[in-house]
Parts: structure tokens; sequence; C-alpha cells
């Protein structure tokens, strides 16, 4: 299959290597300076961590970085190997056997071993376990932030009951990190931490609504490219003038009407997890057929945060932690992919079902059913994964989408 798909290319490219590369330098001498390290879950707040200057890795990073080098499959195998179950998220698995393998990971990313283990449950339930499996590997402590399901009936007192518990939480992290660091906790810091992750979610989030114009400035294969902030740089300075330029020059493409793909005929939603092991790949399949993939859950799922408010850092930390897409009812992820489908004019859904993560997957043929109701969107399902291509067929997924782009180019030609 001739190759299509080539990222869009921005200035910021430059610099966000620049700040992806200073950023691993020091973790590297993180202990050097007299910092703690922590490794979290993806959707904990890491401005508690900055506020107590400690050095915070986000654990999917080591995870999407092995497999997108060609190594997650060895390290989950290694994670196999000692009793992990091959049907459990494979983010967990490569994470872990990399922990396993010590020094002798394969993983490109030589993390210095944490101090500590932040983790919440508001993503999905086997984060906890990921995280408490590295606890006992690392003989490191892990504090957990519960964070309760928000169900489609959920009533007004019932959301007051979890935004308490979730509330009070925070409060005993505050607690904890002053009896592990012996220190009191730094609140002007924190409060600092909290608008420069305000200001950088906002900044990314506008971005990628830029995404409604037609055509669209990129694709989500390149939103996912410009990731990095997003878990890497969260209350920093850095991570919010990133975006900043990130935004300007996306702003550039949307008044030269130019598209990330050259003669945009399809406009997608791409749900599942990135295939991290073969990203351009995927990508390639639908620009062959001119189609841009512009809508995705991470940017529902990290871009809760932008509702953060540094003038009630906690009640906007609880608030946007609670909402995460992923934490939502399956009614109310329903309604949110109808209003991304008329908010981006998509013309169709392409639901990539990533075997080994079941709080994506689950309930994905009731939500897709009723979305097409409410739509009449045309529909594709195919089976990927994060960082195992063991559960990848790609004669099966080309199979799948090239009669799905038949039917979108029949429709669009009546």
């Amino acid at each position: 299959m001739e190759t299509k798909y080539q990222p869009v290319k921005l200035k910021c490219r430059e610099t966000l290597r620049r700040l992806t590369s200073e950023y691993w330098e020091k973790a590297d001498h993180a202990r050097d300076m007299g910092k703690h390290v922590a490794w979290c879950s993806g959707l904990v707040p890491a401005e508690f961590l900055s506020a107590m200057d400690i050095f915070t890795v986000y654990c999917m990073n080591n995870s999407a970085t092995s497999a997108s080098q060609g190594v997650g499959l060895d390290l989950c195998q290694i994670a196999e190997a000692e009793g992990y179950a091959s049907d459990l998220c494979s983010y967990a698995r490569t994470d872990i056997g990399s922990a396993l393998a010590g020094d002798g990971t394969l993983s490109p990313l030589k993390i210095p071993k944490p101090d500590l283990l932040l983790v919440g449950n508001g993503q999905c339930h086997t984060i906890t376990k990921w995280l408490e499996s590295l606890g006992w590997i690392l003989d490191v402590p892990v504090f957990l932030i519960d964070v309760p399901f928000m169900h489609d009936d959920m009533d007004k007192e019932s959301y007051s009951r979890v935004f308490s518990y979730v509330q009070d939480q925070l409060q005993e992290l505050i607690s904890f990190l002053e009896k592990f660091t012996k220190r009191p906790f730094n609140h002007d810091r924190f409060q600092g931490d909290v608008a420069n992750s305000s200001r950088m979610f906002k900044l990314w989030m506008e971005t990628i609504d830029m995404c409604q114009n037609i055509p669209s400035p990129l694709t989500i294969s390149d939103i996912f490219i410009h990731l990095f902030p997003v878990l890497g740089l969260r209350g920093t300075v850095e991570g919010a003038d990133y975006y900043q330029e990130f935004k300007e020059q996306v702003e550039e493409r949307v008044i030269n009407k130019i598209g990330a793909i050259p003669n945009e005929k399809f406009r997608l939603h791409l749900d599942g997890l990135p295939m991290w092991f073969d990203l351009k790949g995927l990508a390639s399949k639908f620009a062959l057929h001119d189609a841009s993939a512009i809508t995705h859950p991470y940017p529902l799922v990290f871009g809760t945060f932008k509702d953060l408010d540094p003038s009630k850092p906690l009640d906007s930390m609880a608030e946007c932690m609670l909402k995460a897409y992923v934490n939502l009812g399956i009614g109310q992820r329903i309604d949110i992919l109808v209003e991304q489908a008329e908010k981006y004019r998509l013309d169709g859904m392409a639901m990539q079902i990533s075997r080994s993560c079941k709080a994506l997957g689950t309930g994905i043929y009731d939500i897709i059913e009723k979305v097409e109701r409410r739509t009449g969107l045309p529909w594709v399902t195919f089976e990927s994964d994060m960082c195992d291509p063991r559960f990848y067929s790609e004669a099966q997924v080309d199979t799948r989408l090239e009669a799905f782009f038949e039917i979108l180019a029949t429709r669009c030609h009546a």
C-alpha cells in the first residue's frame, strides 16, 4: 500500500524535541538536585507534586514510547512470564515488564526509580492494580485517589457526595506529601502551577477546536505527535508556552486553508487508544482514502483539565477528575459523541477497539448504534491495541476499512 500520510510540519516540532530532551535530562538528574521522583497514572493532578518540588513521570509515556520503538511486545512478554495475563492492559504489561527488567529494560527511556507512586482510578480500575504492582516490584509507597464513576442517573445530591469525597482525598494527599517530604505544602506554588496547567489545557483544546475548519489543519495523528506536554509538562510555564506556539502555527494553516490531508473528502471520529506500535501505518490507511480522523477520546479525556480554576484549585481539580470522558456513563458518552459529530461535521465513525483496554471497549456497540440512530453516520469497527501487536491483523483491518470507505463514497456521491 502506498503511504500517503505525512505528519503536519510545524516549526514548533523543534521546540517539542528540545523540551522533551530537557525533560528527560532533568529526570536523569532529579536526585542530584535533591528532588524526589514520583511515577503517576494519566489523570492524577501532578500540580500537587510539583508544588512540593517532586519530579513527576507519567507511566504511560514509558509504555507508549516503548511500543513506538518496537519493544512493547518484548516488555509485555517479560510481565507475562511473571504471571501477568496476556489480556491485561498492554500499557500496564509494557510498563511492568520494564520495571521487572530493571536496569536491563529494553525501554528507550531509562527512568529513575520512583520514591512514590500516585494513581487515580477515574480512567479505569486496571490502572490501580498496575501501579500497585509497580509498588510491590519497586518497594515504594502508593497513594490512591479513588474517583467514583459518574453514572448516567446521578442526581445532584449524589454528585455533591462524590465531589466532597474526592475533595477530601485531595486534602489527604496534601497531608501525605507533607509527611513524606517533611515540609509544609506550598499552596502558593500549587496555585501558580494550576494556573499554568489551566492555560496549557485551554490552549491545547482551542487548537484542537480548529479542526472544525474544512479542511482540517490537523489529524488526530498530528495531535498524538504533539501530546507530550499533556503528560510531561503539567503545571509548567514551558508547557503553556509550547501550546501557545502550537496554536499560533495551526492558526496560520487555517488562515491559508491548508489541510492535514491535501484533498480531504471524509471527516472521521477515530475511537480507541493510539496504536503506538504503528501510528503512521494506521494513519496512512485513512490518508489513502483522503480521510481526516479529527476527533478522538484523548482530547475528551485530558481536555477536562481546561476547566481548572486557580482561584479555587482544589474544587476545580476534583470536578475535572470526576468528569473525564472515561469516567462517564454510556449515555453521557453517546451525547458527547453526537455533539462531536455535529461540531466537527463528521462523515463517519471508525471505532478502533483496543483489545486490552476494557475502559473504552466496554459498551462500544451500544454506544455506536445509538450514535448512528441520532446522527445517521455510518461506522466501522476493527480490533487493535496500544502496545501489543499480537492483537492486530492488518489484513482484516484493510478489508473492513475498504468496505467502510466504499459506503462513505457512495453516500457522498448520492
